[in-house]
């Protein structure tokens, strides 16, 4: 099952166009499958279990700039890491000794910090993490994942 996001389809971006799709068929690079997206949890009193999500996009409060092209994204899951990323072309020139930079996607991480697992295969985390932040800001659809791990 796709999610495509609904009511935000008109902002989704063919990757190989660069174009919207709006209702078009979507072709197979318009699409990323997560590793994981989230994990069941017991809930606070044991009950139930509540799904918790293992990606998270956001900008922090306590930032001195706020904006629409600049935020954090935060994997909870293993390897645990928060990275700074920007789609903001001033930024990205900027920027000397970025961590990772998807260049068809114009989103730049840098600033990551490992708070717990090992750095092995960290490039392919940063992917998720682009990929994650690209389907936040409806470039990308998500195609149905695999188990949760």
């Amino acid at each position: 099952m796709l999610d495509t996001r609904v009511g935000r389809q008109d902002m989704i971006i063919s990757l190989s166009t660069r174009k919207p799709l709006q209702g078009k068929v979507f072709c197979p690079m318009d699409f990323y499958r997560f590793r994981h997206t989230h994990e069941e949890t017991p809930s606070f009193d044991q009950k139930r279990h509540a799904q918790r999500p293992l990606w998270i996009v956001g900008v922090s409060p306590f930032d001195p700039v706020l904006s629409e092209e600049d935020g954090f994204v935060v994997h909870l899951g293993n390897p645990r890491f928060t990275a700074r990323w920007t789609m903001n072309e001033d930024m990205i020139n900027q920027i000397v000794g970025y961590d990772f930079h998807d260049e068809d996607l114009n989103i730049m991480l840098y600033e990551t910090v490992l708070s717990e697992g090992t750095t092995d295969n960290l490039e392919e985390w940063w992917i998720e993490a682009v990929c994650a932040v690209a389907y936040t800001k409806g470039l990308i659809a998500v195609a149905a994942h695999s188990e949760t791990h």
